[in-house]
C-alpha cells in the first residue's frame, strides 16, 4: 500500500515539476514572462512530493 502511495506522489510531483510554468500561469493568471518568477514555488512543491515519496519508500 505504501509503495502505491509513493508511486502516486512521485507521478504527481513529476507532473508539477514538468508543468510548473503552465501551472503558475493558470494559478496566478500571469503572462509567460512573469510566470518565471512564480513557477519556482510549483517546482519546489513537486520536488518536495518526490522527496516525501522516496522517504516513504525507504521507511517501508
Amino acid at each position: 500500500m505504501t509503495k502505491i502511495l509513493a508511486g502516486i506522489l512521485i507521478v504527481v510531483g513529476a507532473i508539477l515539476t514538468y508543468l510548473s510554468k503552465k501551472i503558475a500561469q493558470f494559478i496566478w493568471k500571469e503572462t509567460v514572462d512573469t510566470a518565471d518568477e512564480k513557477n519556482i514555488y510549483v517546482k519546489l512543491s513537486g520536488l518536495v512530493l518526490i522527496i516525501i515519496a522516496v522517504v516513504i519508500t525507504a521507511l517501508s
